[in-house]
């Protein structure tokens, strides 16, 4: 499934305004996830991020489920012509992408399922 003209990721979202326009190659795509996958397993590694295990689950949903609602809003304005783009299509990329990066396995099932809960809550509009 192609993922749009825009071809963004989750950890896009950071870059947005500089790709915005722009088309990313498959190595750009698994690049991006990579980094966001990268940006959680930080978070969690840090001394302060160690006594709050409990809590890095939810910062990770409700942080993808942000950068998410960012990158279908900049999608669907780049792909305003394709009749056959959804936001849903565009999540179930972003997720597809994500589960065939090559830390995906290597991460916690607590992040894993956080960052797929995250995507799918984007698809409500908004971030619990």
């Amino acid at each position: 499934m192609s993922l749009s003209k825009a071809g963004m990721t989750a950890a896009a979202l950071v870059a947005v305004a500089a790709f915005t326009g722009c088309s990313l190659d498959g190595d750009s795509e698994r690049a991006t996830v990579q980094q966001i996958l990268s940006a959680s397993a930080a978070a969690t590694t840090t001394p302060a991020a160690k006594t709050t295990t409990a809590a890095v689950p939810a910062q990770l949903r409700h942080m993808t489920c942000e950068q998410i609602l960012g990158l279908i809003a900049a999608d669907a304005a780049l792909n305003k012509a394709d009749s056959t783009w959804t936001p849903a299509k565009f999540v179930e990329g972003l997720i597809s992408t994500a589960q065939s990066a090559p830390g995906w396995e290597a991460r916690p099932p607590a992040e894993r399922d956080a960052y797929l809960d995250g995507s799918r809550d984007a698809l409500t509009g908004s971030c619990p």
